[in-house]
C-alpha cells in the first residue's frame, strides 16, 4: 500500500506583563482561560504588544509559537491511523481526533456508501458550538464522502483556502462541475452561479440527492485564491474582506462552515482563528490569539501550522484595530462619501482625511530596507525624493546585472 506523503510541519523573552490583561480568578471570560499561559491582551495596548513581538526578529512571536507546539498532543486518533483507512488521508500525519470527528452515516436509499470515516473535525467558534468543520482538501476517492457530509451536516457554506495546484503540486482534487451538473455516487451537484473577482471566486449549487424526494440543497462555496504558493499574503487586506463576505451570507440554521485547505489545519487554522478573535474583540474589547489557538488544537491537530501564520494573524488583527472597515457597497457609495466629507467638530477632520492619517501610520516608508537597496543602485532612480516601498521593489535581471531594483514601479505620477 502506498502511503500518502507527510505534511511539512513547520515552526528568554523580556517581560510583556504592562500588555496584559490578568484574567486568573475571572469567571467573566468565555475565552479559553484554561489556557492562560498567554494571557489576554486588552484592545488599546495590541498595537505596542504586536510592535514589541515583532522586534529582534519577531523573538517573542517565535518563543510564543514554539511553547504552543506540544499543545493537542496526546489526543487519541484510533480511527485515522486504521491502516485500511490511510487511503482517504491526504496526508499521513494529519488525522483528525476521534472524539470530535465527523462520523458519517449511511445515505440513505444507497447502503453502498456507508462508510463512516473521513478527514474532518467539528470545531467550535467563539460561544458556538461546531460553528466550523475543518476538513482536508478531498482527494478523488474522497470526494464522494465530502459530499455526503455536507448532505448529512445540511451545511450551506463552503470555505476554500487553497487552489487546486499550487507549485505544480496538487492541492485538492476539484469536487464541483465547471458547468451544468456532475454526478458524485449519489450526489448530483450543479453550478447555478458564479462571481469571479480579484482574490476570491464564490459559486452557487444545487445538491440533490438521487432517488430522493428531499429538497436540493443549496450551498456557496467561497474560494479564496490570492493565498501565495509559499507563506502568507503580504497584506490582510483581501483576506479580511473574503471572511466579512462569508460572515455576512451564513445565517444561523445553515449548519456548520466547512473551512478546507489542502491539509486542513494551516490556512484553516488561520482563518477560523481570525474569526473567532474578531468575535471576542467585539464582545470582550480583548484579544487573545495564543489562546484561541490552543483550544482549537484540542479539537484538530496543528492548527495554524507555521510561525508566518501566527505572526499573520497578529497583523491581520492588529490592521482591524487600526484601520477598521473600509468597505463600501457600491450601491451606498454617493451615500457614504458625502457622509464621509462632514466633519468632526471634536478632530477638525472629516474620514478622508482620518483614513489619509491612517494610511500614513501603516504604509511602508522609504527609509525602509528598499530605499537602502535602491541608494546601492543610484543609476536606477530617478530621484532619491521617489524610492519604493519594501513591497514595491521589483528586481530585474540582466546578462551582466544578476540584480538591480527599479523604482518606477507604482509610481506613475514621480518626475
Amino acid at each position: 500500500m502506498i502511503k500518502p506523503p507527510m505534511a511539512p510541519i513547520e515552526e528568554k523573552t523580556e517581560d510583556l506583563d504592562k500588555y496584559l490583561l490578568d484574567i486568573e480568578g475571572s469567571d467573566d471570560s468565555p475565552a479559553l482561560k484554561e489556557n492562560a499561559f498567554f494571557d489576554q491582551i486588552l484592545a488599546e495596548m495590541f498595537g505596542d504588544y504586536v510592535t514589541r513581538c515583532h522586534s529582534s526578529d519577531n523573538r517573542d512571536f517565535k518563543h510564543q509559537f514554539t511553547v504552543m507546539q506540544d499543545c493537542g498532543a496526546g489526543f487519541s486518533t484510533i480511527a485515522g491511523s486504521n491502516t485500511s483507512l490511510q487511503k482517504l488521508n491526504r496526508y499521513a500525519n494529519i488525522m483528525p481526533y476521534d472524539d470530535n470527528r465527523v462520523f458519517l452515516v449511511a445515505v440513505e436509499g444507497h447502503t453502498e456508501y456507508k462508510g463512516d470515516y473521513i478527514n474532518a473535525s467539528y470545531i467550535d467558534g467563539y460561544n458556538f458550538e461546531h460553528k466550523f468543520i475543518a476538513t482536508q482538501g478531498p482527494l478523488p476517492n474522497t470526494t464522494v464522502d465530502f459530499w455526503r457530509m455536507v448532505w448529512q451536516e445540511r451545511s450551506q457554506s463552503i470555505v476554500m483556502v487553497t487552489n487546486l495546484v499550487e507549485g505544480n503540486r496538487i492541492k485538492c482534487h476539484k469536487y464541483w462541475p465547471e458547468t451544468g451538473t456532475l454526478s458524485f455516487g449519489p450526489f448530483n451537484v450543479t453550478i447555478t452561479g458564479q462571481q469571479i473577482l480579484a482574490d476570491y471566486t464564490t459559486r452557487e449549487f444545487s445538491v440533490q440527492l438521487a432517488e430522493s424526494s428531499e429538497p436540493a440543497l443549496s450551498v456557496t462555496q467561497f474560494h479564496f485564491t490570492a493565498w501565495p504558493d509559499h507563506g502568507v499574503p503580504d497584506y490582510a487586506t483581501s483576506l479580511l474582506a473574503f471572511h466579512k463576505k462569508v460572515k455576512k451570507h451564513h445565517k444561523g440554521g445553515m449548519g456548520p462552515i466547512i473551512v478546507h485547505c489542502s491539509a486542513g489545519v494551516g490556512r484553516t487554522g488561520t482563518l477560523i482563528t481570525i474569526d473567532c478573535v474578531l468575535e471576542q474583540l467585539q464582545e470582550e474589547k480583548v484579544v487573545d490569539i495564543a489562546g484561541v489557538i490552543i483550544h482549537l488544537r484540542t479539537q484538530r491537530m496543528k492548527m495554524v501550522q507555521s510561525l508566518e501564520q501566527y505572526i499573520f494573524i497578529h497583523d491581520a488583527i492588529l490592521e482591524v484595530l487600526t484601520c477598521g472597515d473600509t468597505q463600501i457597497d457600491a450601491c451606498n457609495l454617493r451615500r457614504v462619501t458625502q457622509k464621509m466629507t462632514e466633519c468632526d467638530t471634536q478632530t477638525n477632520l472629516n474620514d478622508f482625511e482620518k483614513q489619509f492619517e491612517v494610511l500614513e501610520k501603516v504604509s511602508v516608508k522609504p527609509g525602509e530596507i528598499a530605499r537602502s537597496e535602491a541608494l546601492r543602485n543610484p543609476t536606477k532612480n530617478r530621484s532619491d525624493d521617489y524610492l519604493p516601498g519594501l513591497q514595491a521593489t521589483e528586481s530585474i535581471h540582466h546578462s551582466s546585472e544578476s540584480h538591480g531594483v527599479h523604482s518606477q514601479r507604482f509610481l506613475e505620477d514621480g518626475p
